[in-house]
């Protein structure tokens, strides 16, 4: 495979996946949904946040547009995966790979194009770079949490 922007970051979010789920699967299963305070947020509710976005980016990428009602779902949709734990990792694991699978069909020229984001207009490069980076820092939030645990 010839080493591309668009390779790179597939690649990137599939291995940002892994390590996220691996550092969700290094804490104890009872204390996956835990959180040190009301205003923190839990490894599963992080791992399902990447899932979502991950699985959302997709059809973003497809229609170059954000569903209208994308923002009014998502806390439905973290609390939909929430109740049920055991659909986390597929959910991540799924998605991803839709998504690296839909970064690589990705031309040049579809990099540069402007989707209007909720928080500003972002090109399709930047939105493409966002699962690697939102999974890195959530893995890390995970780790914190982690440490918090061990007191």
């Amino acid at each position: 495979m010839s080493l591309t922007v668009q390779n790179y970051l597939a690649d990137a979010a599939e291995k940002a996946a892994v390590d996220l789920l691996a550092a969700y699967h290094r804490l104890p299963e009872d204390k996956r949904n835990w959180a040190p305070s009301e205003k923190t947020r839990s490894a599963a509710n992080q791992v399902a946040e990447c899932a979502i976005i991950n699985g959302g980016l997709v059809g973003m990428l497809e229609s170059k547009t954000v569903p209208a009602d994308a923002m009014a779902k998502f806390p439905a949709a973290i609390g939909a995966m929430l109740a049920d734990l055991s659909q986390l990792e597929p959910a991540l694991k799924e998605n991803t790979a839709q998504l690296a699978a839909k970064i690589r069909t990705l031309s040049d020229e579809e990099l540069a194009v402007v989707i209007q984001m909720p928080w500003g207009p972002r090109t399709v490069l930047e939105l493409i770079s966002l699962p690697f980076w939102n999974m890195s820092y959530h893995e890390g939030q995970i780790n914190l949490l982690s440490m918090l645990m061990e007191g």
